[in-house]
């Protein structure tokens, strides 16, 4: 417990300060670092299902999709992608698992790479890094409410099958949190309608957790508990961004498309 205590407040400090007291590129960096170590642990939780990843090149692929001077050229990193893991694949001594491997890399890409791209694009719109605060507060928060309770009241079981400790008692906690964060952060700090921000509080809630299973689904099939060990007592990169992998698309296309920001 104290190990995750002080990852836990490690990673506050420097999120709070890449966000709200430096430059935005450095929350971009900040941003690119979890999409890249994210993608390594995905390869090798693949690896343990015998299937050959392009690590690297999935790297280099999910952190051009985080590069603010390629937004708007997914299709164009995708296409190099695909180009690139057949050219590798030519050579490649493994020929009978080219599909997995192309299919698996470009999995990890999208997963990863395209969905982390939209913490990086919630930042450049009108107040963005208010918003990334929001969706930090309200998938964490809900993280921590389905959690604690969950633990403590939880008596069914959610999914068994994916992930044996989640109740669904747990999943009602942890939407209810996520619409009661939401609706605080817009008292404290955000200028957007009750509705929109209790619309988005149930999204976040939602989506949240559908990210979470996600997760636990492919590590679950890759029988491990955690994703990495890059930060003690919580776990790896995709362990802490797994329920944002999902919820930052979900609100910067609510903001963008039904709120016009």
């Amino acid at each position: 417990m104290p190990k995750r205590i002080i990852s836990s407040l490690v990673l506050i400090f420097i999120t709070g300060l890449v966000l709200f007291a430096l430059p935005a590129y450095f929350f971009v960096l900040w941003a690119i670092f979890f999409v890249a170590v994210g993608l390594g642990e995905f390869a090798e939780l693949i690896h343990r299902k015998d299937i050959f990843v392009h690590k690297y090149i999935g790297m280099l692929a999910a952190a051009a999709f985080c590069l603010p001077f390629l937004f708007g050229q997914e299709l164009l990193i995708l296409f190099i992608s695909l180009l690139s893991l057949f050219l590798l694949q030519f050579i490649h001594k493994e020929r009978k698992v080219a599909i997995f491997t192309i299919a698996t890399t470009l999995l990890g890409i999208i997963y990863i790479g395209w969905l982390g791209s939209f913490w990086i694009r919630l930042t450049f719109l009108p107040n963005g890094r208010w918003w990334i605060l929001f969706l930090l507060l309200v998938c964490k928060g809900g993280d921590a409410g389905a959690y604690v309770l969950g633990k403590k009241f939880g008596r069914h079981k959610l999914i068994p099958r994916i992930s044996p400790h989640k109740s669904r008692e747990g999943a009602i906690v942890g939407f209810t949190f996520s619409i009661v964060i939401a609706l605080a952060c817009r008292y404290l700090f955000l200028d957007i309608s009750y509705l929109h921000i209790f619309i988005l509080g149930s999204l976040c809630g939602i989506s949240g957790q559908v990210g979470d299973l996600a997760e636990s689904l492919l590590k679950r099939d890759a029988d491990v508990k955690d994703s990495g060990k890059i930060f003690p007592g919580l776990g790896g990169s995709l362990d802490l961004v797994d329920s944002l992998l999902f919820t930052a698309p979900v609100v910067y296309f609510y903001l963008v498309k039904i709120v016009n920001v």
